[in-house]
């Protein structure tokens, strides 16, 4: 399997691929871990602030 994967377009697009969903999910887990504890701070751990909120402060 790591000959598949060192020495073929398709064994690299699929690593490419994993590595991808992996960042994907270590980026939303502590969100996704705040949302289910119920943390009263979920509001300040957000992907993606709007600019109104930034403006409010």
């Amino acid at each position: 399997m790591l000959y598949w994967i060192l020495h073929s377009l398709m064994g690299f697009t699929f690593l490419l691929v994993a590595d991808f969903i992996f960042m994907i999910l270590v980026y939303i887990l502590p969100v996704l871990l705040a949302w289910g504890l119920g943390s009263p701070n979920l509001s300040w751990i957000a992907i993606v602030k709007p600019v109104t909120d930034l403006e409010a402060r």
